[in-house]
């Protein structure tokens, strides 16, 4: 037998760190797939949300967009009031609904948030237009949910011709000119939303007149 001869093969410790090294390289490719697979879900999520966003961005443009001037006729004695009233932190008006999302035409239409005790929902009401001397009964209008877990929801209001913004309208002789949206969500926050209304005039600009429109808070 030659000296110094040895059998084929791979001795115990070649086999231990061949087996090590393709683990190491098992576990770096799960991490991988777990990241991406995570990446994508993420991804997804921010589409879906987007989404969402440009769904509800778009169907309060329109509507708010075509904003009617009309008024709530209450009686001889009580006169009439906008059906246009806004708060910080809820809406109503009268606006002509698309018909591609649902039945279209003038719509009583109502945003606001509503505490569930679990979570805060940001939620639309619409109940169709039947005449100036009807107001809507929001307590019995079907409800809406537009978006889960809402952390922050204002709303402001800007005076036509005017560069400052409220936290309310009341004013009874005119539309506002711009709508501003701010919402916040457990899921993000979404970017500002600005709605031009179209029916809007300026109004009574006199210190007299605007001081007549905030007394109808």
């Amino acid at each position: 037998m030659r000296a110094g001869w040895r059998s084929g093969g791979f001795t115990l410790v070649e086999v231990v760190i061949a087996v090590t090294l393709m683990s190491m390289i098992m576990l770096g490719l799960v991490a991988a797939l777990r990241t991406f697979g995570n990446s994508g879900a993420r991804l997804e999520e921010i589409s879906l949300r987007s989404d969402n966003v440009r769904l509800i961005e778009k169907f309060l443009r329109e509507t708010l967009t075509q904003s009617s001037p009309r008024l709530h006729v209450r009686s001889e004695n009580l006169g009439a009031e906008p059906w246009f009233r806004g708060s910080a932190h809820e809406l109503t008006w009268l606006g002509a609904v698309p018909a591609r999302f649902g039945a279209g035409g003038l719509h009583h239409l109502r945003v606001a948030t509503v505490d569930t005790g679990a979570a805060v929902r940001l939620v639309l009401q619409l109940v169709p237009f039947t005449g100036d001397h009807e107001p809507p009964d929001w307590s019995q209008a079907p409800t809406h949910t537009l978006l889960e877990g809402v952390t922050a929801f204002t709303i402001a209001y800007q005076r036509l011709s005017l560069d400052e913004w409220s936290d309310a309208w009341f004013d009874p002789g005119v539309l506002p000119g711009r709508v501003r949206v701010r919402v916040a969500a457990e899921s993000g926050v979404w970017p500002e939303l600005i709605f031009r209304v179209l029916a809007a005039e300026p109004g009574d600009l006199s210190q007299e007149g605007l001081a007549r429109a905030g007394a109808g808070r």
